[in-house]
Formats: C-alpha cells, structure tokens, sequence
C-alpha cells in the first residue's frame, strides 16, 4: 500500500484530514531541505571565494619612458630631415634664379618614352626588312628582319642616347641673365658641335644603308658622287634614307624630352628635394607605426598579466555558476512540491468527504499554509564579478597612445607650418 493510499485509509477512519495533509507535507519537505541545502552549500562556496576575487589587483606596466624616448628621437629625425630637405628647396630656388627658370620641373616618363622607342626601332625595322628580302640581299626572311633590326637599333639608339646628352646642353642658361657666360656658353658651344657630328655620323649611316639597297650588297659599299647619285635615282633606297633621318628626329626629341627635364641639373635637383619630402613622410609614418607596435605590445603584456592575475575572478564566478544551477533546481523543486501538493490535497478532501459525509474541516488559511512552500526558495543570489583590468589597462594604453601620437602629429604639423618647402 502507497503512502497516500495509507493517507486515504486514515481519511476513512477517525483521523483528521489535516493531518493526513501535514504527513504529505512533510515528506515533501524533506525533499526540499535536501535540495536546498545543496544550494546553501554551494552560496557558501562562492561567499568564500568572494575575498580573493575583489582583492584582485590589476597589473601595472608603465611604458612611458619608453615613449619619452621614441618622442625625443622622432622629433631629432624630423627636425634633422625638414632642415636637410630645407637646404634642398634653397639648393633648387637658387638654380632656378640662376638659370633664369620660370616653370615647374618636368616628371617626364621612362617607361612609356623606352616603349615609343621600341616601337620605332621595330617600325623601321619592318620597312627595312622588306626592302632588303625584295632585293633578295638576304638569305630568307629571317636574316632580313635580323640585319634591320641591328640596323633600326642603332639608329635609334644613338638618336637617343644624342638627345638626352647633347640636345638638352643646347639652350643651357639662355634665360640666364648672363647668358654670355662661359659656364653658360662654353656648354652650348660644345653641345653644337657635338650635334653637328652627330649629325654628320647619322648622315652618314643612312647613306650607308641607303647605299647598301641600291648597290644590293652588304658586303662592299663605295662612297662616291655616282653613288650617291643613284640613292637619289633609286626609290626604295631614297625611302630607306628618310624614313631613318625622320625616326633619328623621333628619337632624339624622345631621348631629349622623355627621359629627364630637358634642362640639365633642373630634375636632379628637383628630384633629391622630392626625395627628402618623401624621407620625411616616411619617417613620420615610420614613428607612429613604432609608438603603436609599442603600444601594442604593452597591451599584450598586461593582458597576459592579467589572465594570470585574475584567477580568484575565475574560480568565484565559477561558484556563482554552480550556486545559481543549484537555485534553479531549488525553485523547480518547490514549484513541482507545491503542484503535487495541491493534487494530493485535492484528492485527499474528495476521499475525505465522500467517507465521512461532510466537509474538511481545514481552514482555508490552514490549506493555503499547507500547500505553499515559499520558505523553501532560494535567497538573494550571489553577483558574478567582472574583470575590468584588462578593460582599465586597454582604456589606459589607448589614452597614452593618442596623447603620443598627437604629439608627433602636432610636431610633423609645425615642420610644414614652418617650412613651405615641406608641403
């Protein structure tokens, strides 16, 4: 026989239903004074544990005299480079003023000048192949486009290579006002000579291969007035002769304009100036990648620091963890004695009734009393702690690093303030 079927029998004896009612409440409670004292135990931890949490200390590490110190040799180098590039600026406007230079220095292209150049080698060595297999000079098509192209690359080479060191000489310190110079002078005298042989030299190279289709022969070419003549009285070889001359003018205005300023020393110098510009920004940018790899590595540091540092945090909010697990249980402990306690009671008084022909004589204070376990609940629940260290620490290093790095902005700021040439 089952307990409540006991409990019935009593109901249909002389024994009160109340106290059929308390024998079940009591066997709930001590299901519940059992659970609940799973979860005192487990408060009781974490109250034990709450001292070493709140005692947790959060790491010092001081980085500034490291920063100090970075600052200090930032500002040297910035300052040092900013004079540096100041006497560049100087070096630059005094060759302007002395040469008579209005204009702004050229950035011509080398890549794109050296691929018009190719072009034309291979433009005049395509039309020199052809005339040269018409001939049948060669022996195929290949040797052809080989002969032309050595000769195509010579031409444009030298074409070049006249442009870039005797055609820029050539109107050297014109705009000076001392153009009568010899430092101006003398330089544009030896410029024209040079290109009146360079002329002569390329004449004479387009004659040659001028010669060469007329005679249709590699091997012996004469230089002579009937030679000459039949060049003139020859139309492939007269072609031959000017499309070289105009790709030699091609060439030499490119080597002349698109490799360099076309006035000597003016681009050196601008570019050492924009050099240093550059090394300054570069050493601005530089600086403040150190200050932050600093920074940074600070903060790595006490975080480190500062998990190792925290483990009292660790082992309370652990005991919180548990001790909260232990309410819910405690809760769905009573929840669940007070339902079956209401069925149990329910049934009890209908039995009840029915045998002994009258009502229950308990209360309704009494029954409300008897089916209420609310001194079971849990109490006020512990509080989980937060580590704030590492929030504190990276709040701490994040305000240094921008007090840091606004120094040496404000520095870098005050060198292009200063300095006209720096921007």
């Amino acid at each position: 026989m089952s307990k409540f079927d006991r409990a019935v029998a009593q109901g249909l004896g002389e024994q009160s239903i109340d106290a059929a009612l308390y024998e079940q409440r009591r066997e709930h409670e001590e299901r519940l004074i059992q659970v609940r004292g799973q979860y005192k135990e487990a408060c009781d931890k974490a109250e034990a544990l709450r001292t070493d949490a709140e005692e947790q200390e959060p790491p010092r590490t001081d980085i500034s005299s490291v920063i100090e110190a970075l600052l200090a040799q930032a500002r040297e180098a910035l300052s040092g480079l900013s004079k540096t590039c100041a006497r560049a600026a100087q070096i630059l406007e005094a060759f302007r003023l002395r040469h008579g230079l209005t204009r702004a220095p050229a950035q011509p292209q080398a890549a794109t000048a050296s691929m018009v150049l190719s072009l034309l080698v291979f433009v005049e060595a395509a039309a020199n192949a052809a005339f040269f297999a018409n001939a049948h000079m060669v022996a195929g098509p290949f040797a052809a486009l080989q002969t032309s192209v050595l000769i195509s690359l010579t031409n444009v080479s030298v074409s070049a290579l006249g442009g870039y060191l005797i055609g820029r000489w050539m109107d050297y310190g014109k705009n000076a006002e001392d153009e009568r110079d010899p430092a101006f002078s003398i330089p544009r005298l030896r410029a024209r000579i040079a290109l009146a042989g360079l002329i002569g030299i390329l004449g004479w190279f387009h004659m040659t291969v001028g010669l060469v289709r007329a005679t249709e022969s590699l091997d012996i070419v004469h230089h002579s007035v009937s030679s000459y003549a039949l060049v003139l009285t020859t139309p492939e070889s007269l072609f031959l002769v000017l499309t070289g001359a105009c790709l030699s003018v091609l060439a030499y205005r490119k080597g002349k304009f698109s490799f360099d300023d076309p006035y000597p020393g003016y681009g050196t110098r601008s570019r050492a100036l924009q050099t240093l510009r550059d090394e300054v920004v570069d050493a601005y940018e530089d600086f403040r990648e150190q200050i932050e790899e600093r920074f940074d590595e600070a903060q790595r540091d006490a975080a480190k620091a500062a998990k190792s540092g925290v483990q009292g945090i660790v082992r309370y909010n652990a005991a919180v963890k548990a001790c909260r697990a232990e309410a819910r249980k405690l809760e769905e402990a009573v929840k669940q004695a007070e339902s079956t306690m209401r069925m149990q009671a329910a049934r009890l008084t209908s039995h009840h009734r029915a045998a002994r022909g009258r009502r229950s004589a308990v209360s309704e204070n009494d029954l409300t009393h008897l089916l209420v376990f609310d001194d079971y609940l849990p109490d006020a629940l512990p509080v989980a702690a937060k580590d704030s260290h590492e929030k504190a620490s990276r709040v701490h290093f994040a305000a240094q690093k921008a007090d840091a790095l606004a120094q040496i902005t404000s520095h870098y700021q005050s060198l292009l303030n200063d300095k006209e040439d720096m921007r």
